[in-house]
């Protein structure tokens, strides 16, 4: 029965030590709110796990006309299964674009 514990003990240690299990939830984009400030991608990110740290959020805006991508990063820190909204200023060009926004961990 001991080792059971121990065992059980260790599992959720290693678990918490492995770090956050972050996903993007939610993404939205708002236009600027004058001529010449930046997009506002809003992304709403969720930790899976009991582990926590630091993690980067890549955001990014693709013209559906051209192509064309403009990227930004953002480091955030996720405590344990917390949900937070993360807000990242690209700066783009007027037009007509779709936005996707990925996290890494450990951050690169």
């Amino acid at each position: 029965m001991n080792r059971r514990i121990a065992f059980c003990n260790l599992a959720l240690l290693l678990s918490a030590c492995l770090g956050p299990k972050p996903v993007v939830i939610r993404v939205d984009l708002r236009p600027p709110e004058q001529t010449g400030a930046p997009y506002t991608l809003v992304a709403e990110v969720r930790n899976q796990t009991a582990g926590q740290g630091e993690l980067e959020l890549e955001a990014k805006l693709t013209d559906r006309k051209t192509g064309k991508t403009f990227r930004a990063e953002k480091k955030i820190h996720l405590e344990s299964h917390e949900t937070t909204v993360a807000f990242v200023e690209i700066e783009a060009p007027p037009a007509d674009y779709s936005a996707d926004a990925k996290v890494q961990y450990p951050p690169g």
